[in-house]
């Protein structure tokens, strides 16, 4: 399984708005694939070439409603290879600068609190590291704060998200390629892909990551405890999925126009933000829905930094 994910916004802390990340679960499997891939540049061929970019890329930005909606009958609700999403988003203003900065020192708390447990360990290059991170993380302005929050919180779910279609697909296909190589493309950013940014990043993404899966364990089949699977040897490790090498090795900061996956996800955050900041493109929105009944209006995930938060700073070194 593919997931792309992209974002709309600027993420400024006065913003009254709402600012998005979305995730596209898209099947990898060959055939399926290529479907998509085909769909996706059949729809961009009947946009006209004055809304392509230098990169030959159509943002989603300079579209209508009407290519909004053939773009969703098009490409997410074609009933052989339908694509899967889920959003989440904030309204910056809702969350006052004080509590911004609350939040972000509880997380380096945190970290210090991991400093001390590695140093007892002797593991002092990791300790280091966690030193570096802190560094990193108090240099982001709160704009990159609300965007690191948002994207550490939409990863996990659309793990869990991307388990489960590829369970769906497993059984119906006997097929496991979306179960078993899971890749996430993200819209590259103020993430440098090819320096010590994603390196911190993926810090506070593996123990976003590992307190989602407290509360949320990751999907497994009953029959697979009894049988055994593939997918149990590869990630399941004393009874808690060791996701590193999805979220390591598997996660990409990309640019869009290069990746038709990430691509998609940028149109559908321009359908999500006509809707519900500007209450346009009404009957688009209502199609996007109507191609997943049973689960699309429930993937809407709302952030709003809470007040009375307990500041329980308690950490468990991940391996």
């Amino acid at each position: 399984m593919i997931v792309a994910i992209d974002e709309f916004g600027d993420f400024d802390p006065k913003s009254d708005r709402y600012n998005f990340f979305v995730a596209a679960l898209i099947n990898q499997e060959n055939e399926y694939y290529s479907l998509i891939k085909k769909n996706f540049q059949d729809w961009k061929d009947s946009i006209s070439k004055e809304k392509w970019d230098k990169n030959e890329e159509v943002k989603g930005r300079d579209l209508n409603c009407f290519e909004l909606e053939s773009f969703v009958s098009k490409v997410i609700s074609d009933k052989e290879a339908p694509i899967s999403f889920l959003q989440i988003r904030i309204k910056p203003c809702d969350n006052d600068d004080e509590l911004i900065e609350k939040f972000r020192q509880i997380e380096v708390k945190k970290i210090e609190k991991l400093i001390e447990l590695t140093l007892e360990k002797g593991f002092k290059k990791k300790a280091e590291q966690y030193r570096q991170l802190i560094k990193w993380y108090n240099k982001r302005n709160k704009h990159q704060y609300l965007k690191i929050l948002l994207l550490t919180q939409i990863i996990p779910p659309a793990l869990e998200k991307a388990i489960g279609v590829s369970l769906i697909y497993s059984h119906y296909f006997r097929k496991d390629k979306n179960l078993m190589n899971i890749k996430f493309q993200i819209d590259k950013d103020f993430i440098n892909p090819d320096g010590h940014a994603k390196l911190y990043f993926g810090e506070l993404l593996r123990h976003a990551f590992y307190t989602y899966t407290k509360e949320h364990p990751i999907p497994i089949l009953d029959t697979w405890i009894e049988t055994g699977h593939p997918f149990m040897d590869k990630y399941i490790v004393k009874g808690r999925m060791n996701a590193k090498e999805i979220l390591q090795d598997n996660l990409h900061f990309l640019e869009s126009h290069e990746n038709f996956e990430i691509q998609i996800a940028d149109i559908l955050c321009t359908i999500v933000n006509k809707y519900h900041n500007q209450g346009k493109c009404k009957e688009t929105y209502g199609k996007l829905l109507d191609s997943f009944p049973e689960k699309a209006t429930l993937d809407i995930v709302e952030i709003r930094l809470n007040p009375d938060y307990d500041e329980n700073i308690d950490v468990e070194i991940i391996d």
